[in-house]
């Protein structure tokens, strides 16, 4: 298995370009194990008296930003596994604002998040890495773009690093 390289630009939209760009042309496994250990430790950091605050008026709570990083994974996962395996229908996008607004999310305590995330990051490890070149190459449409399961997992690495530098940055953790 070549796990090695980032997909070329063409096999992603392109305003993936941004995820895509902000992970090293490294493999992929190691990416998210990386970027899996990386989250926690931030995450980890957080207390809970913290855990509802927003930077601005109108943003997103700390803990709607690590679900808006768990809905993602989960909708790119199956993404990643739709593709691989070959689906020819077209993949539907979601609307992180509608997903956002569908849940309440300062019930669920923070330490379920951070497990939620762990959880799933470790199964979007074990499922890409099930993966062959083959079906890491293989192109589906989600969203209305072709994409192929590989630029899905620099995706969803370049996704949760994308949300972890704004928790540092606007959040100040």
């Amino acid at each position: 298995m070549n796990y090695n390289y980032k997909p070329n630009d063409g096999s992603y939209p392109v305003f993936y370009k941004g995820y895509m760009d902000s992970v090293p042309d490294e493999p992929f496994l190691e990416l998210l194990k990386k970027e899996k250990e990386h989250t926690l430790s931030l995450l980890n950091s957080i207390s809970d008296e913290k855990s509802n605050y927003r930077y601005a008026p109108g943003k997103w709570s700390i803990k709607q930003v690590i679900m808006h990083i768990i809905d993602t994974e989960m909708v790119f996962s199956y993404r990643g596994l739709a593709i691989a395996r070959g689906e020819k229908q077209s993949l539907p996008g979601f609307n992180q604002d509608e997903y956002m607004s569908n849940i309440d999310v300062e019930r669920i305590s923070l330490n379920d998040l951070i497990q939620a995330f762990s959880y799933i990051r470790s199964l979007n490890i074990l499922l890409f890495g099930f993966l062959q070149d083959g079906d890491l190459d293989k192109e589906g449409i989600a969203s209305g773009y072709p994409v192929t399961a590989r630029a899905i997992a620099y995706f969803i690495a370049g996704h949760a690093k994308y949300h972890v530098e704004i928790l540092k940055d606007r959040y100040q953790i």
